[in-house]
Parts: structure tokens; C-alpha cells; sequence
């Protein structure tokens, strides 16, 4: 989930940035969780004003809501076996 957040060559994340007029920023791999595995949550850094990292944080969620939304649309979709 992380990959998607941050998306090809940071873009993702960038946009997010740029959108809400906010600094964000997301721990190596390496450095999140206590070294626990890629699959836990990690923290999201975001520096701005409160509107402003409200903003981020919607737009991160609809990015996340929507990707979930998609998946379960193409599983539905599919043929049963």
C-alpha cells in the first residue's frame, strides 16, 4: 500500500504534496515499525497548517479507498468457479 501512496518515481506523493500545500514524508522501509516487515502500517509525516493536513489526509484516504473499491469491483466481476 505504501507503493501506492507514493506511486512511480515519488509522484504520487508529490502531487499529494503540491495539492494540499503540505511537506510529507514517509520512513524508509528499513526504518518503519522496528524493522517488523513491509506488510504493517507505517506512519505518514505530514507538516502544514491543520486545514492543510486535513486536506493531505483526504486525499490519501480517497487514493487508498478508491484503490480497494477497484479491487473488489475486478473480484466481483469475475466468473466463479
Amino acid at each position: 500500500m505504501v507503493g501506492l501512496v507514493i506511486g512511480k518515481g515519488t509522484e504520487t506523493i508529490k502531487g499529494i504534496a503540491h495539492k494540499s500545500n503540505t511537506k510529507i514524508y514517509v520512513p524508509q522501509k528499513n526504518q518503519a515499525n522496528n524493522n517488523q516487515g513491509s506488510n504493517l502500517t507505517r506512519s505518514v509525516e505530514v507538516l502544514g497548517s491543520e486545514t492543510e493536513q486535513h486536506i493531505a489526509k483526504e486525499l490519501i484516504m480517497e487514493l487508498i479507498e478508491g484503490y480497494h473499491n477497484n479491487t473488489l469491483n475486478r473480484q466481483s466481476s469475475e466468473p466463479q468457479m
